[in-house]
């Protein structure tokens, strides 16, 4: 109680986890489009999973593009995420690339 008393005096906020706008399978990976809103607009964001019998595999993303409007931030995450799936596959789940 007193930390969010603190973060309002100083105006920090917490993080909040991006809300999935749109959620779409694609070669057998699951897109989840998440687009962040700033101050320059909407930003192209989201994360791609893939289930394996080992458990669900997740890599989350955020480039530098942004939209004006809601609506074409989702279509571009939505167009990179296929992007990033066609270029390296499973590999996108790597954390050496």
């Amino acid at each position: 109680m007193l930390t969010r008393l603190l973060q309002r005096l100083t105006g920090e906020r917490q993080a909040e986890a991006p809300k999935t706008a749109a959620t779409e399978t694609y070669k057998g990976f699951t897109i989840h489009a998440a687009p962040r809103k700033d101050d320059d607009g909407w930003r192209v964001a989201g994360r791609i999973e893939r289930e394996t019998d080992a458990g669900t595999q997740s890599h989350e993303f955020i480039r530098a593009d942004a939209f004006p409007d809601q609506d074409a931030a989702v279509t571009v995450t939505l167009r990179k995420a296929q992007q990033m799936i066609d270029q390296l596959g499973p590999r996108v789940f790597d954390q050496t690339r």
